[in-house]
């Protein structure tokens, strides 16, 4: 299979599935050039988080057409309130103070995720300026496991460059970062 059938194939799949992604990383320069390229495919609606003036200053710096795309600063979001208390009330018992989660929701990984958990987007991708360790900190405190699991695994995709004539290589790593 090669890189294009590849990223063709997925590309497709999550153009089909009409989700919700959330950007919790939304004034890195690397997720506005793929927040804008996303939107131009047309593949899914998305979420950028963070100070709306900050990300329209920069996606205009790169000369990104974001206009399509929804921002949320989690400071200032009315569903802060609604995402604290629950992350409050799952996170009571190892001490953390409602003062405390309405801090901790104010991040942009935590509130993206706090939106996953209470179905307000389908899911969140982050990594490109946050640890895998932050990541996914964040994820199981606002997210949780699946009733019923009890370890967490992850993967992710390369597409290797053909040489000597052969096709590019897609290949699969899992649990690498987990």
């Amino acid at each position: 299979m090669t890189k294009s059938s590849v990223l063709e194939q997925l590309t497709l799949k999550a153009a089909r599935s009409g989700k919700h992604i959330v950007l919790p990383e939304g004034t890195d320069e690397r997720t506005l050039t793929a927040a804008a390229r996303i939107q131009d495919r047309g593949t899914m609606r998305l979420t950028l988080l963070g100070d709306p003036g900050v990300i329209a200053e920069k996606g205009k710096a790169l000369g990104l057409n974001l206009e399509s795309v929804g921002t949320i600063d989690p400071r200032s979001s009315d569903r802060l309130n609604h995402y604290a208390g629950l992350y409050h009330d799952s996170m009571k018992s190892k001490g953390v103070t409602r003062q405390e989660a309405a801090r901790q929701l104010e991040h942009p990984l935590y509130f993206g995720n706090a939106m996953v958990g209470c179905g307000d987007a389908d899911g969140s991708v982050a990594g490109a300026s946050h640890t895998t360790a932050e990541t996914v900190r964040a994820a199981l405190r606002c997210i949780g496991l699946q009733d019923g699991c009890s370890l967490v695994s992850s993967f992710f995709l390369m597409l290797l460059p053909g040489s000597s004539g052969r096709e590019e290589k897609p290949l699969i790593f899992a649990d690498c970062a987990v």
